[in-house]
Formats: structure tokens, sequence, C-alpha cells
């Protein structure tokens, strides 16, 4: 019987070992930013309503019907940091490969008639002061400290062409599989090899009472 216990955990090893060689590629694939309707908190701006390493999941809705506010306003997707540029956005402070989402709140929006869309200003929760709204005047020579000055009367407002979905599930921590595919895909291959080691070794993890000592008078 304990033969046929070990061989089977064996055999419960070795696909396990398949199956996390197989299909991590493609669970690192789906969890990274490759997959449009699916996103990765990799920064701490929004902290602490999603944290690093959490997965996002947007979807489209119609832009009149995206609530912004202050504390209760929807969290929304935003393609990038080339429009923040192209406003004159400084890169010291979106310091980000192009077209990397970026995902902060909508706490303000209007209708802009002449263009015919709506506009928005976003903000990280975790940040003092909304997006765009900084000019760059001054820093350190070693780039540690920057002197900036914010003018709330020259936010830039991001418009609904620039906007892919709102956030509608959070899925705490899953996301460090994409962040840190390595690490994980190490730690799970050597769990397997180590419990496969175990089982080709015959050993057995149990606990053994201790002894009493008996004490004898003469």
């Amino acid at each position: 019987m304990k033969k046929m216990m070990k061989k089977r955990s064996m055999v419960i090893c070795v696909i396990g070992f398949f199956l996390i060689s197989a299909f991590f590629p493609s669970i690192h694939s789906f969890f990274s930013n490759t997959n449009p309707s699916v996103f990765v908190i990799s920064s701490p701006s929004m902290v602490p309503t999603l944290n690093v390493g959490d997965i996002v999941l947007a979807k489209n809705v119609d832009p009149s019907e995206i609530i912004a506010s202050e504390e209760k306003g929807d969290i929304v997707v935003i393609k990038g940091p080339q429009y923040f540029w192209e406003k004159g956005y400084p890169k010291e402070f979106l310091n980000l490969p192009n077209n990397t989402p970026i995902i902060h709140r909508a706490v303000q929006k209007i209708f802009d008639p002449t263009t015919n869309e709506w506009l928005f200003v976003t903000k990280g929760d975790a940040n003092q002061f909304v997006d765009g709204g900084w000019s760059f005047l001054n820093s350190s020579d070693d780039k540690n400290y920057y002197v900036v000055e914010y003018n709330s009367s020259s936010v830039i407002m991001v418009p609904q062409s620039q906007i892919l979905g709102k956030i509608y599930i959070v899925i705490p921590f899953i996301g460090y599989c994409a962040l840190f595919p390595v690490p994980i895909f190490c730690v799970l291959i050597a769990l397997c090899i180590f419990f496969c080691f175990l089982e080709l070794r015959g050993l057995e993890l149990t606990i053994k009472p201790r002894k009493r000592v008996e004490s004898r008078e003469f």
C-alpha cells in the first residue's frame, strides 16, 4: 500500500513539474499588459485603494457614465504617458515607457462642445495633486531633489479618446507572477524538484515523539 502511495505521489510531482513548465509562460502572458482588459499594478500611486502586485480588470464604458469625484470617482485606465508629454508634462515625473497604461482616479470631468467629447482630470490616490499640473523649475545635481510649481489652472485634461476603460474588479497580489516571473517560476520548479527528491529517496516527514528517560534508584 505504501509503495502504491509513493508511486502515486511521484507521478503527481512529475505531472506538476511539467504543468508548471508548460503553462507558467501562458499565465504570465495573460497577467501581463498584453491582455487589453487585464492590468498589473506596478506602482504605489493608488495606495491604499490599489497596491503593487494587484490585478485589475477593466471594461469599456460610455465616457458620460464615468463618475468623477475626489473620493468616489471611477478608477480609469489611460493609454499611456505620451499624451501628457505632448502637453508639456515633464518626463521626470512620469518616467514610464510609452504606451504603459496609467491607472488613476477620475476626479473631475467636463464636456467640450467644440470637440464633442468628455475631458477628464485624473489623480493617484497616494498623490498630493492631480496629474499634469506640475511645472519643472530646477533639480539637484544628483537628481534626487526637484523644485516644482503646481498650478491648478494649467492641469492637463485627458480626452475620452485616451481612456481605455474603467476598473471593475480588483484581485490582490496575483500580479506578482507578471512583475517577478523568473523568481516565482524558479521557486515553483525548486519545490517540485525537492518533493520529487523526497519521493525518490523514500523519505517521509514525520514527527517523532520524545523518548522518556526513566530514572532508577539504587
